[in-house]
């Protein structure tokens, strides 16, 4: 096979790639810069095919680990993307059949990896320490565990659009300063007259005080329809029963005010689900 049908070069993109994920697996995430040591052959060079499946398998361990560490994730996905890039553009079904199947059993790998989110772990503060990475600017497209408890979910503005998790009867900390900044009118959370800093967990059930727990609600809705499935939920947790939640933020546009609350919940295996307009 000639040479130019990939039309790769050394270094490849393919090579810097993997050069990329080599230097992370070594735990070297400031060198992983793409260096250009070529770890790959040339697609169709016959003395160098063979090496293809080593390379594969050193994509395919890349890709296991970011699935299971959000930490190596974050790190490697520049390299990863461009890797699935680098794969793409070629011609597979121009090549033998064991090198387009290894590619593509790699491309597969990659497309899993990258479609993972990546996950933080952060424990609630409380009155005189609370956790600033909580208070401040989101990633966008991670998920959020909470002490243990619950997950907070970002778009790819970095706005909460959803929360889950199990409720506990246990009171939290409430932070009159993080809330009443939510609810501001043109303030972090984009408020408008009349609105609050709504608890997306309520205290009640061991919701964080800090920022992330809160968006600009609607005043009357946060003390009338939202506290009245709040009863509800606390009201179930009182007789023993679980309450697992699944709450979603309905955004329009650019804006970090909800335009709406879409809430699913199962009271002991009974599902409920409930929408809340924000106006």
């Amino acid at each position: 096979m000639a040479l130019d049908v990939a039309g790769l070069f050394d270094p490849t993109p393919i090579s810097d790639g993997v050069n990329g994920v080599i230097s992370l697996f070594r735990g070297d995430f400031l060198g992983a810069g793409l260096s250009a040591v070529s770890m790959v052959p040339y697609i169709g060079d016959a003395a160098k095919l063979g090496k293809l499946g080593k390379w594969a398998e050193t994509v395919s361990k890349a890709a296991d680990l970011a699935k299971v560490d959000s930490a190596f994730a974050a790190a490697a996905k520049p390299a990863l993307e461009k890797l699935k890039g680098a794969i793409d553009a070629l011609p597979l079904d121009k090549l033998p059949d064991s090198a387009r199947q290894t590619l593509e059993t790699a491309s597969r790998k990659l497309d899993e990896a990258l479609s993972v989110r990546p996950r933080v772990e952060l424990e609630q503060g409380a009155k005189g320490g609370w956790n600033a990475k909580l208070n401040g600017e989101l990633a966008p497209n991670t998920d959020y565990v909470v002490s243990g408890r619950y997950t907070y979910s970002t778009d790819a503005s970095g706005r909460v659009e959803q929360v889950t998790g199990t409720l506990d009867l246990k009171h939290a900390d409430r932070n009159g300063y993080q809330q009443t900044k939510a609810g501001q009118e043109g303030g972090i959370k984009d408020g408008v007259d009349g609105d609050e800093g709504g608890h997306l967990i309520a205290a009640i059930f061991n919701g964080p005080g800090e920022q992330i727990n809160y968006h600009a609600m609607d005043g009357t809705l946060n003390k009338s329809g939202w506290k009245v499935m709040e009863n509800e939920w606390a009201a179930a947790l009182k007789e023993g029963k679980q309450v697992d939640v699944d709450i979603k933020a309905v955004f329009e546009g650019a804006s970090k005010r909800p335009d709406a609350f879409r809430v699913e919940y199962v009271i002991d295996g009974k599902p409920s689900t409930r929408t809340f307009f924000n106006d």
